[in-house]
């Protein structure tokens, strides 16, 4: 009783480990244009001339203005102020206006393999478990 025991406990935290994963955000390796990461209204990654990166949930660009817009809680938005760049709070949202000097490049979420992730680690952690399971079950007939 006491295997059975330790594999439901591996079990369950896998399983928890499956459901972090659900909020796996995977990036193009290739960076795009303005344009294009702004048509996508997706999830962007900004790699800035400092070399930090910088998420937000989409682009917009208005009047020759680029904005990223973030929840006004987060380490984006939080390091845009530290900056001083231009910031507008719109309910939980923040509006950033991001000068354009300061993009080195623009990366899009990749919705497929974000998608896919998930499922293709939870497959292998299964199968893991499954011969887990089956090198701690002895045979014995009597």
């Amino acid at each position: 009783m006491k295997t059975n025991s330790n594999i439901f406990k591996f079990i369950s935290v896998v399983i928890a480990f499956i459901f972090m994963l659900q909020s796996c955000k995977v990036y193009h390796n290739k960076s795009s244009s303005l344009e294009v990461a702004a048509s996508s209204n997706s999830d962007v990654k900004i790699v800035f001339t400092d070399d930090e990166y910088y998420y937000f949930d989409y682009l917009q660009i208005e009047n020759n203005s680029i904005y990223g817009i973030s929840k006004s809680n987060s380490v984006t938005t939080e390091y845009s102020k530290s900056l001083g760049l231009n910031i507008v709070e719109q309910g939980k949202y923040s509006k950033i206006e991001i000068p354009e000097n300061l993009i080195k490049s623009i990366h899009n979420k990749n919705k497929t393999i974000s998608q896919l992730s998930p499922f293709v680690i939870g497959a292998i952690v299964l199968v893991a478990i499954i011969k887990l399971v089956k090198e701690s079950m002895t045979f014995s007939p009597w």
